[in-house]
């Protein structure tokens, strides 16, 4: 009689677990800033490992989400992944540890960020009132138009999140590697960043897979404009850099956007 009952508790654990849950080593958790290259590394993975993306819509701040509900989106089937705008915290990357989650974070040049999510924003019908040029000037110095909370200005911005690059099982890669030729990048570089990517994942994707993923990666997703590196130079005037140069400029240089700052 006990084995029978033993026997049917672990049926029903295998069914409920591969119903509900994926293998530990195999939770995906992608990361990045707004407007950094989301969806790019969302399809990348998608064609890469078959999972959807799916995201904690009912949050407007992610540094709001409960610990209980990062749980549960560490959890997920083996047919999805978590993908976010999730801004560090010590609690949150307790729980990716824990669940041994694989962890992608995906940032670009702080200055094409500030000219995509002013489209982005613009698009959405928000900052009617303001030009490119006061736009601009706004998110490098002092704004209200992030979303995420206690952020001052691009610095406090990037700081919110690239602390994910140092978390155990953490990958971090640049949009300017990804985008490939088609976004102003190098194929080889955007070949070499996908293979990471696969091999992070510990997917078994042949050199004809990852090829065409490269092939199939740029544009046709839900918040494509550009995605053209380089693109701030088209709208950035000299009061601009003046600004971030005080504001940012050491970021760059850690980030490998800038050798110094004379640019």
């Amino acid at each position: 009689m006990f084995y029978k009952n033993k026997l049917a508790y672990l049926l029903i654990f295998l069914v409920y677990s591969n119903q509900c849950f994926s293998t530990l080593d195999k939770q995906i958790v992608q990361i990045s800033a707004r407007k950094c290259g989301t969806y790019l590394l969302m399809k990348c993975i998608n064609l890469l490992t078959g999972r959807t993306g799916i995201k904690a819509t009912e949050y407007e701040h992610l540094d709001e989400i409960t610990l209980d509900k990062l749980e549960q989106f560490t959890n997920l089937t083996e047919d999805c992944f978590f993908r976010n705008h999730l801004v560090y915290r010590p609690e949150y990357a307790s729980i990716m540890v824990k669940n041994r989650c694989k962890i992608i974070l995906i940032y670009r040049d702080p200055r094409d960020q500030i000219i995509s999510y002013i489209y982005y924003r613009k698009k959405m019908g928000h900052d009617k009132h303001l030009s490119i040029d006061k736009a601009i000037s706004s998110l490098i110095m002092h704004s209200d138009m992030y979303y995420e909370k206690n952020i001052k200005n691009i610095k406090s911005f990037y700081d919110a999140y690239l602390p994910w690059s140092d978390i155990p099982g953490a990958l971090t890669v640049r949009f300017e590697d990804l985008v490939g030729p088609q976004g102003g990048g190098c194929i080889q570089k955007q070949y070499e960043c996908i293979k990471k990517i696969n091999a992070h994942l510990e997917y078994n994707n042949n050199d004809e897979m990852l090829a065409y993923v490269a092939n199939n990666l740029f544009g046709d997703t839900r918040t494509f404009r550009k995605g053209i590196i380089g693109d701030w130079k088209n709208h950035f005037t000299p009061a601009h850099k003046q600004a971030f140069k005080e504001v940012a400029g050491q970021l760059l240089i850690d980030l490998g956007y800038e050798k110094d700052f004379n640019w």
